[in-house]
């Protein structure tokens, strides 16, 4: 995905683009999980997600220039996800973690790695509801997920992370979602042939 042209803390930005992760990005996943986020993951942590579930992984790049290296696309931000059977139940999917760094958030780069990750979830697995864990003091976290997408609080979690903090269990019903997402495609395309001149 290639988003237009921005300006950032002063920096122009050629482009930015989301992609599937691969092994090659674990240093780079690393390394952005432990700047971004208290709960850090072991290396390979990220080589099992990636291959168990590849087009549930996803990477944001911006084009950067540097005197030595020339251009180039600086990873900096990622979202992961799995999907799940509870018993006696469909299979949904989850995100595991997000994450984008500082400079780069009014980029909006978490809804978007969001929306790539959920619409894979029901495009490759066929599902219909998605979960995840946020820490109850991550206020901007919340925003983003109830006010954004719509992800309901079922409940909370006691001492879900490692330093004690509680976490908040949401979810989200993907099926009238992914048909919104198609509407607003679909009114997109008809927007742009309707103002589209023809020369």
């Amino acid at each position: 995905m290639n988003l237009s042209r921005s300006t950032l803390d002063g920096v122009e930005h050629l482009s930015v683009r989301i992609r599937q992760a691969c092994v090659n990005d674990v240093v780079h996943l690393h390394r952005m999980n432990l700047i971004c986020l208290a709960e850090n993951y072991h290396s390979q942590y990220f080589i099992v997600s990636i291959l168990r579930c590849p087009t549930l992984t996803w990477i944001a790049e911006v084009l950067e220039e540097d005197a030595v290296l020339g251009r180039f696309w600086r990873p900096v931000g990622y979202v992961f996800g799995r999907t799940q059977q509870p018993e006696n139940a469909e299979v949904e999917g989850q995100i595991t973690s997000l994450a984008v760094l500082k400079k780069y958030r009014s980029l909006h780069l978490g809804r978007k790695l969001i929306q790539r990750c959920m619409t894979a979830m029901t495009e490759f697995y066929d599902v219909r509801r998605c979960c995840l864990h946020v820490r109850v003091s991550n206020k901007a976290a919340m925003k983003l997920y109830c006010d954004v997408f719509n992800f309901q609080v079922e409940g909370v979690r006691s001492r879900y992370y490692p330093d004690g903090e509680d976490a908040y269990f949401m979810s989200m019903d993907l099926t009238g979602w992914i048909a919104e997402e198609h509407q607003e495609f679909a009114n997109q395309q008809q927007f742009m042939s309707e103002h589209t001149a023809i020369v």
